[in-house]
Parts: structure tokens; C-alpha cells; sequence
């Protein structure tokens, strides 16, 4: 059963058995219309000529191709397109009432022939989001001071697997290896539908041309850095990830760029590289690049990032995975955050922060439950005002997660993560669609 396609002269192309090849010359008055094969624009005849549609018909161990064209007219009434034999067609096209019977012209094959390329290209469009609501408390760091959230429903926080969101892709292939794609995400707040206080598709906003050669993405899209952390993190840089609390993703260059131009290699024996820049905003340019490298069992990732005039961030990582269990480890050099004050949880006037220190982790997973520690650790914290520089506070902190899978697509966790000296805590359900 294939389905059937409107046309643009208010006939109906589809697909349909039968003996001889049947033709509706076009009205004088309309437009030519078009041959489609499975929703695929091909070619436009000429006014003179017939109409043809191809049909297929086997019979007799023989495969024949048959021409035809059924008019709006002919179908049932209040019938808007679907599938011949379902339920928006219960009874047969009447084919006396409208089909001339001719043999096949060689004019009409040609036509056919000379158009039929263009029916590879193909596109499509998925809408695909999560849903994540916890039951828990967080502390959270703003512009102006560390902020603590009462224990209440939390979606799109630390204490969460990750952000509520609704997405839209499309994909369109072009022919000759060639595709063209765009990507739209929205954050939104699943314990109050409230929306994304950075505005609509903060998450994402970009389109990209790629092909064998690889591909360029132009717009806000998440960064090479990003990218890199996730490859080796335990928890895939989710939203309770021990690495981007304590770090960043790397530094302060956050997870998502606006106005980036990235371009990323075509997979090479198991390697992957990335490069992206971001032309001046606020006066600020930005280099990001990563590479990510797979063999088997073994994932080893490096990032690196710099906004102009800023210090350099970079990380270095690694994944090995064994029957059940992961490892994984990472070495950070992250600058140009934020300092503020451990006593009154206030950010210090112009200062900047940075860290060095590194990730330890372990994950085991047994059919539908998976349970992992990750604990990250700074080795050096130090943060600046002006020409002055001072030592920080190292923090030691740690991540405890469980999570059970109610099927591939809904499961329930729990995350315990101590940082900066706080306590967050969350019990959560999370669904994607």
C-alpha cells in the first residue's frame, strides 16, 4: 500500500493496479501538472501532453509499469489524501467514469525517464525533546552571589539528569552525498511550563551542510569543547555532571555558543576533529577545537577553547569500558570564572577565578540499573583582582548516582552531589520522546 499525494492542479497521484495505462489530458485552463512519486516533485509536462503517473502491476511473474492520473473528482467525498484502501478511502475509484485507455508512448516514458533523478531527494522533519521533573535542593551560582533553592520540584537543574526541552530537525538530502539540515531546541521549566529565561531555542539554532567531507554548522550550537568533555564523561555532560560544576565546559565559554561557525572532520579510523569560531560579541572573539578518538572500548578526548584577551582553557580526558563497568579520568586547566566569597556567598567586584584539578570515576550498570561516583578534585584555585592574586579554597567534590530504565526511553534516578561545600540532592523521573 503506498500512499498518495496531492497534486497541485487538485488531482491525486497514487499507485494503483491496473491492466492498461491510463491517461487525463490536463485542462486548457490549468497549470501543467506534475508527476510526484512519493511526495518527491519531479518535472512539469508541457500543456499538450498527457498526464502520466506510474503505477506498478504484477502479474504473471511480471513486473509492468503503468501511467495514470485520478483526478479530485474521482475520489469519494471528504476525501483529503491518505492511503488507497484505509480508512479515508473505503470504496474503489471508479475508472470508467474518468480513464481513457491508451498503450504507453515512447514520448511519455522519456519524459518520465529524463525526470526520474531528482526523485532521490528526500527530506524530513523530527520533533524529539525530554520531559524531567526531581524531587529535590540545589545551590546555584548566579552574577551576583550562590543562591539556594528550597527542597521543591526541580526541572533543568544540577539535581536533574538533564534539561526539560522540545526540539524540531529536519534533514533534507540533496543527491550526490550531499545533505542539509537545521536544528531548533527550547529549555523550558517542566515543574511550571515556564520557558527559558535566555529566550526561544536557546538551546539550539543553527542549520548545517554536510556531506562525506564532513560538515559546517552555522548559528548557537553546543561547542567542540562540549563535545570533547562528553565523549569521556561518565554521566555524558548532563545536568549532574561532577566535571562542569567544578570546571565548566571547559572554563566559562559555557556549553553553547551563539554566532558560531564550526566545522567538524568526517569520522577516520576511529578519529574526530572539530574547529569552531565565533566572530566578536561584546567585544570577545572565540576559538574553539577538540578531538575525540575511538578504538573499541577506548575513548580519548582532548578540548581546548580562548576567548580574545582572556587565558587559554584546556582539558584532557579519557573512557574504558569493561564487560559491565566504566572508567574514567580527566585533567583540567580551566580560567575566567567567577570568584565568591565561601562566608557571605557573594561574587567579589571584579575578580576572576581559575582551577586546575582533575575527574576519577567509576560506573557499573546491571540490565536496567546503572549506579557511578565521580569525583573531582582541584589541585590549584586562585582567583584575581586586578593586578593582585590570591588563593582560593580547593574543593574536593563528589557525585552519587543511580538510575533504573522503566523501558528505552522513561527511567527514574537519584542524584547526591556535594560541591562547593553544599549539598544538592534530587529524585527524578525522566522521559524523551
Amino acid at each position: 500500500m503506498q500512499p498518495v499525494v496531492r497534486s497541485t492542479t487538485g488531482g491525486f497521484w497514487t499507485w494503483h493496479p491496473i491492466r492498461r495505462v491510463g491517461f487525463l489530458p490536463p485542462a486548457a485552463q490549468t497549470p501543467a501538472p506534475r508527476i510526484a512519486i512519493k511526495r518527491n516533485i519531479l518535472c512539469t509536462l508541457s500543456q499538450s501532453a498527457v498526464t502520466p503517473v506510474l503505477r506498478k502491476r504484477e502479474s504473471a511473474g511480471r513486473r509492468r509499469l503503468r501511467l495514470a492520473v485520478i483526478p479530485r473528482w474521482a475520489a469519494p467525498p471528504g476525501w483529503t489524501g491518505g492511503y488507497q484502501g484505509g480508512a479515508a478511502f473505503q470504496q474503489p475509484l471508479d475508472q470508467k467514469l474518468f480513464m481513457n485507455k491508451y498503450q504507453v508512448t515512447p514520448l511519455a516514458l522519456a519524459t518520465l525517464l529524463a525526470c526520474a533523478p531528482a526523485a532521490w531527494a528526500q527530506s524530513s522533519v523530527t520533533i524529539y525533546g525530554a520531559v524531567d521533573v526531581a524531587v529535590g535542593k540545589f545551590y546555584l551560582a548566579d552574577a551576583t552571589q550562590i543562591k539556594e533553592f528550597n527542597t521543591g520540584l526541580q526541572s533543568s537543574s544540577r539535581v536533574n539528569l538533564q534539561d526539560s526541552f522540545v526540539g524540531f530537525r529536519g534533514v533534507e538530502d540533496l543527491g550526490g552525498g550531499l545533505r542539509a539540515g537545521f536544528q531548533l531546541e527550547q529549555k523550558f521549566d517542566a515543574s511550571s511550563g515556564a520557558n527559558d529565561p535566555q529566550g526561544a531555542f536557546a538551546r539550539s539554532s543553527n542549520v548545517w551542510l554536510g556531506g562525506d567531507w564532513g560538515r559546517v554548522t552555522l548559528g548557537r550550537a553546543i561547542t567542540p569543547s562540549y563535545n570533547a568533555m562528553a565523549s569521556w564523561d561518565l554521566m555524558g555532560m548532563g545536568n549532574n555532571s561532577i566535571a562542569v560544576r567544578t570546571f565548566g565546559a571547559v572554563g566559562t565559554g559555557g556549553q553553547r555558543q551563539s554566532n558560531q561557525i564550526s566545522y567538524r572532520t568526517p569520522q577516520m579510523g576511529g578519529f574526530v576533529m572539530e574547529a569552531a569560531y565565533a566572530p566578536k560579541e561584546d567585544d570577545l572573539s572565540k576559538v574553539d577545537l577538540s578531538a575525540i578518538y575511538i578504538a573499541g572500548p577506548l575513548t580519548v578526548g582532548a578540548a581546548y577553547n580562548k576567548f580574545s584577551g582572556l587565558d587559554a582553557n584546556f582539558a584532557l580526558g579519557a573512557k574504558y569500558g569493561y564487560q559491565n563497568l566504566e572508567f574514567a579520568g580527566a585533567y583540567y586547566h580551566s580560567r575566567n570564572g567567577r570568584h565568591y566569597n565561601p562566608t557571605t556567598l557573594q561574587y567579589v567586584s571584579n575578580s576572576i577565578a581559575g582551577s586546575n584539578g582533575f575527574t576519577l570515576g567509576a560506573k557499573a550498570t546491571w540490565n536496567q540499573f546503572s549506579a557511578g561516583i565521580d569525583i573531582a578534585r582541584e589541585t590549584k584555585s586562585e582567583y584575581t583582582i586586578g593586578n593582585s592574586q590570591f588563593d582560593a579554597k580547593k574543593y574536593t567534590n563528589v557525585l552519587l548516582n543511580g538510575t533504573y530504565a522503566l523501558s528505552k526511553r522513561t527511567k527514574t534516578y537519584i542524584n547526591y552531589m556535594r560541591a562547593g561545600g553544599f549539598n544538592n540532592y534530587g529524585i527524578g523521573l525522566n522521559h524523551n520522546f
